[in-house]
């Protein structure tokens, strides 16, 4: 969990599910309280990802995604590169366990790259935190 103690963020959902990522990264730069899951493989995460992701592969085994994630008011935000494909694969999961602030970064990391906004590169590329 980003930010465990911080106060949980306010997210504007286009179609109930796709927040901007603008607002994602203002939640991150306020310290806000939620999740974020990088829903592409894992080799991916390790190159490059959002500071704070934590690496949930679409294709995990269904029984085993909502391990260790809490089915409370805390936010859960996914993203992946299609933008929407592997990322609403597993927000779909969620919420049909009952998960209920879930949300999918609508322009997906590539983009996010694109606009500038901070990321962390693996070993493998720079070893930098872009910020």
């Amino acid at each position: 969990m980003i930010n465990p103690i911080g106060e949980s963020p306010q997210f504007s959902l286009r179609e109930g599910r796709y927040v901007p990522a603008r607002e994602v990264e203002k939640a991150l730069r306020n310290k806000k309280r939620f999740i974020i899951l990088d829903t592409r493989p894992g080799s991916a995460w390790q190159r490059i990802h959002i500071s704070g992701a934590v690496p949930m592969p679409y294709y995990r085994d269904k029984s085993r995604i909502a391990e260790d994630l809490p089915n409370d008011d805390t936010w859960i935000i996914a993203y992946c590169a299609c933008p929407h494909a592997a990322s609403d694969s597993v927000i779909n999961h969620l919420r049909s366990l009952g998960y209920k602030n879930t949300g999918v970064i609508d322009e997906g990391i590539l983009k996010w790259i694109d606009m500038g906004l901070p990321v962390v590169a693996g070993k493998d590329k720079i070893n930098r935190i872009i910020e």
